[in-house]
């Protein structure tokens, strides 16, 4: 047997722009609708999620979740990292984004930067990483020709003139 008055009909909605949390859906029915027994509900699956809030970086100033290139190496300078360039790429869809620090005035491996975090949104977290390992060149080296001649020593950041000498 068939029960005509259990069909019925479900949709799932799903809203991919803008981001984030947004306000609850309703349901409006006609005159119709309204005098009929039919019910409509509506249910979130899914919260929505946007990053806000705050992070220290280094001891720095607190930053906005957005902070541009500019501001994040301006509050970098003024913290034991020295001199840095800074590159944003982002936003994502819940308004994250991602800087690439490279240290210009620290030579050598650098220690990593310590984060704190005071972001918001569902799962926000800082994760600090090192791409390529720092290194210093120091030292001195030597030169010999084909035919048996060999400098003195020669240090690492020699000018052109101590070179030529050699």
């Amino acid at each position: 047997s068939f029960d005509l008055n259990s069909l019925g009909l479900t949709w799932t909605l799903t809203i991919r722009d803008p981001a984030g949390d947004l306000p609850s859906l309703s349901c409006l029915g006609d005159a119709d609708f309204d005098a009929s027994d039919a019910t409509c509900s509506v249910d979130t699956v899914i919260d929505g999620n946007v990053l806000d809030g705050t992070f220290v970086l280094a001891g720095s100033d607190a930053l906005p979740f957005d902070a541009t290139a500019e501001r994040m190496a301006s509050a970098l300078a003024e913290t034991t990292t020295g001199t840095v360039e800074v590159e944003r790429i982002g936003p994502d869809a819940q308004r994250g984004y991602e800087w690439l620090v490279t240290f210009v005035e620290k030579k050598g491996d650098v220690d990593p930067i310590v984060s704190v975090s005071s972001l918001t949104g569902s799962g926000a977290t800082i994760t600090v990483s090192t791409i390529i390992d720092g290194n210093a060149l120091g030292g001195t080296f030597g030169l010999r020709t084909t035919d048996g001649y060999a400098t003195e020593q020669i240090p690492y950041d020699a000018t052109a003139a101590q070179l030529q000498s050699a």
